[in-house]
């Protein structure tokens, strides 16, 4: 059984956020952001195909895209640590809700995805951050609202009726 609110799993989330949120957290580049959160070469599968970290690079620069606002959700994320405390597995899933710069009639146009993933995190050599080493990612698009107004339908001023 995992554990929700570890200290593995918390920084897994505020990684995952700097990573799906806005390009800029306090400063940083995706590109450090990435070396700051991910060992050195990788095994990353995305939806169930797999790919390297410069590939996951452009995924993630072509989501934020013209991106104004980002808002993530957490329905679940847990943790099972090894016995060593230092490392362990992370899972669980979020959801991102996109508000882009390009507006679709009166508002901006929204994107939603819904991600489930896996983390294995091994720690640096010194303990005091780890790394994703193995990184299993399930990505959805999920269909965004449509905020059209309602628009009555003329009523008819005569009912015909053929004979």
């Amino acid at each position: 059984m995992g554990h929700e609110s570890g200290e593995m799993a918390q920084w897994v989330k505020e990684q995952f956020e700097g990573l799906f949120g806005r390009p800029e957290r306090d400063g940083e580049s995706l590109q450090k952001t990435l070396a700051n959160s991910f060992a050195h070469f990788p095994k990353i599968t995305y939806n169930d195909k797999q790919i390297d970290l410069s590939e996951f690079k452009e995924q993630l620069e072509t989501s934020r895209f013209a991106v104004q606002q980002v808002e993530i959700e957490w329905p679940q994320i847990s943790e099972h640590p090894a016995q060593d405390k230092h490392d362990g597995v992370v899972f669980g899933s979020f959801n991102v809700k996109r508000l882009s710069k390009i507006r679709i009639r009166a508002g901006p146009a929204e994107h939603r995805q819904s991600v489930t993933f896996e983390a294995k995190c091994v720690s640096k050599v010194n303990h005091d951050s780890a790394l994703l080493k193995i990184f299993w990612i399930g990505s959805t698009e999920l269909a965004t609202p449509s905020r059209l107004p309602t628009c009555p339908l003329p009523l008819p001023t005569k009912l015909h009726r053929s004979t």
